[in-house]
């Protein structure tokens, strides 16, 4: 009896706010939209078509506006640059689906598929956009040229009681209900030393209200290994491809500590530590990321 009261109540409050992510939601957004094997994808491709392709993955909350201070500068450096929205995030669909790393590498493979991106290209992840950068690269070495990892997921750290709470089944989706839009909205301000500019709050809150959105993001807390990631990071350390490691010295999402771990896991990884940056470095400190991305990118 508990639990269907605490079923009943979750539809009661969430789907009170609810709407559909379809055409008319899309309308007048900016980007471009291709439909692959489990939903629509909302995308921005943009640079010289000969030029080699840099792919940016963001994280698993943020979605592709994350990359604003990044993405003119890697196209204006000669790069073709495609950046892109998870399932679950942004403009993309919501799939009733498992939110884990076959998802994702699927996403990945296909999106580049359809938009015939020569292989290989460059990837950069930041957070939980790292890990699908690895294990894209761990299973399709031969689509990936060059690897730059931010911040990356994947090594244990202490998680919120919040959080662990949504991995129970029913009591996660009801405290998701009761407290998770809020608190994540606090979560992401945390990404930043600094306070986001009001309009990096406003984008944010405004994906959240679309149908599946609460699926998203629980089924990815359950089913993605976000703090096992290191055999995959190991993996990709015993090959001799380029790999570049951006980490904020005042990170606390994924702390800097953690370099020490990503560092033996990659030994030969170029490190980059941005002072004074938090989880998103590349946001905050884009004057010491993107010459960074630029020159990494560019060198042989």
């Amino acid at each position: 009896m508990i639990v269907v009261s605490l079923v009943f109540l979750s539809s009661i409050y969430f789907d009170s706010e609810k709407k559909d992510m379809d055409e008319a939601a899309r309308m007048g957004t900016s980007g471009a939209y291709v439909r692959l094997t489990d939903g629509i994808t909302h995308y921005e491709l943009a640079g010289d078509e000969s030029a080699s392709t840099i792919v940016l993955i963001h994280g698993g909350s943020v979605p592709y506006f994350i990359w604003d201070r990044t993405f003119p500068d890697l196209v204006k450096a000669g790069f073709r640059v495609l950046r892109y929205d998870l399932f679950g995030r942004g403009y993309s669909d919501r799939p009733d689906a498992v939110y884990n790393t076959e998802l994702y590498r699927r996403q990945l493979n296909e999106l580049l598929t359809a938009l015939k991106i020569k292989p290989p290209a460059n990837l950069a992840g930041v957070s939980m956009g790292a890990a699908i950068a690895a294990d894209f690269t761990d299973h399709y070495p031969e689509k990936v040229e060059n690897l730059c990892l931010m911040d990356p997921v994947g090594f244990p750290v202490n998680l919120p009681a919040s959080e662990r709470l949504m991995h129970i089944p029913l009591l996660g989706e009801y405290v998701f209900t009761l407290i998770g839009p809020r608190s994540m909205v606090s979560f992401v301000e945390k990404d930043l030393v600094n306070r986001p500019p009001p309009e990096y709050i406003a984008a944010y809150k405004s994906h959240m209200q679309f149908k599946g959105f609460r699926h998203a993001i629980i089924s990815t807390l359950r089913n993605m290994p976000l703090n096992d990631m290191k055999a995959i990071y190991q993996n990709i350390g015993k090959t001799d491809r380029k790999i570049l490691l951006v980490w904020g010295t005042k990170d606390t999402v994924t702390p800097f500590a953690n370099s020490g771990n990503a560092r033996s896991a990659m030994p030969h990884a170029r490190f980059v530590p941005v002072e004074g940056a938090g989880h998103a470095a590349h946001f905050e400190r884009p004057e010491i990321v993107n010459p960074a991305l630029i020159d990494f990118f560019k060198s042989n």
